[in-house]
């Protein structure tokens, strides 16, 4: 699940600002990013990458750092980090035993990730059986 956030006043038009939690990576992540405009347009780009944190397994466990980011771009609910962590608690359960979560730690060894992440992810590996 993510949530859209409002922006801050005086934020660029097209700007989007999502955080949310990520369940294959059991990982919280938060994006900035701008739409397309004309330039950007005429030269293919999708959109402009501001931020986006939370792209490997077991980066952000909780949502505090990425909340702390979001709030120089957007306007955090006061019950934010009460539903993303409700979010965590409801979904991580359901990735568990899937090949595919499997794989997705399995190729984020080969990455560089920092040791308590890989020891994070060999645990998970563990104890999730295979399908």
């Amino acid at each position: 699940m993510s949530y859209d956030l409002n922006l801050l006043e005086g934020a660029p038009n097209g700007r989007i600002v999502r955080i949310g939690w990520d369940g294959p990576l059991d990982s919280f992540f938060l994006q900035v990013i701008d739409e397309p405009d004309d330039r950007t347009q005429e030269n293919g780009d999708e959109f402009t990458q501001i931020i986006w944190k939370g792209t490997s397994p077991f980066e952000f466990p909780n949502p505090d750092d990425l909340v702390d980011i979001a709030r120089q771009y957007a306007v955090i609910p006061d019950d934010l980090v009460d539903r993303l962590n409700t979010d965590k608690r409801d979904s991580s359960s359901a990735f568990a035993g899937r090949v595919g979560t499997h794989l997705i730690g399995e190729s984020a060894l080969r990455a560089v990730v920092n040791p308590e992440q890989a020891t994070q992810i060999f645990a998970a590996l563990e104890d999730t059986p295979r399908d």
